[in-house]
């Protein structure tokens, strides 16, 4: 039996990839697709709602365009409004693959499990005088902390952080 529309995510998953074929912009919409005034207004609201937490993470990352919403944003939009709509709608309007969204929320998370590490790495960088490469901040971690991280999570942590080592400068003498 189809739903009436008011239980939870106000649609049924294929009905909002439906509506979005008569979609003429992210806003505007032809009438004629909604049954009744109260289907209007529930479709309304669920594009109110996805707005507003596009907005909310935009002004998080402090960019400007909607457009250059990364698919972490994306993901992080859709798990705002997890509770109150199905992912399959949310992923519908953020044009987002199911697939995406969960690499995005791992990867979201992993950050936060090596927030340790990357502040100890940037503490031995620095106190090296930004001289430290990937091998000898490897070492000092092994040493020092008694940390043993394979030399790619170093090197992974160096570029994200845009952690370059300076290089010796080579002195010529006036002979040569």
């Amino acid at each position: 039996m189809k739903g009436n529309g008011l239980e939870r995510g106000n649609f049924h998953s294929g009905e909002i990839q439906d509506r979005a074929l008569y979609m003429t912009s992210d806003l505007e919409f032809s009438y004629g697709m909604f049954g009744s005034s109260l289907e209007r207004v529930r479709f309304l609201e669920f594009q109110n709602d996805c707005l507003k937490a596009t907005i909310q993470v935009l002004r998080e990352s402090a960019r400007l365009s909607h457009k250059d919403i990364s698919n972490a944003q994306k993901a992080a939009a859709v798990d705002i409004l997890r509770p109150k709509y199905h992912l399959k709608d949310l992923l519908i309007h953020f044009k987002l693959s199911k697939s995406s969204y969960f690499v995005a929320r791992h990867t979201s998370l992993r950050d936060d499990d090596q927030a340790e590490l990357r502040a100890l790495v940037k503490v031995i960088f620095h106190r090296s005088n930004d001289s430290y490469g990937y091998r000898r901040i490897q070492t000092a971690l092994r040493e020092e902390e008694g940390i043993t991280v394979s030399e790619k999570v170093i090197r992974r942590i160096m570029c994200e952080e845009h952690l370059v080592a300076k290089r010796k400068r080579t002195r010529r003498c006036g002979i040569c």
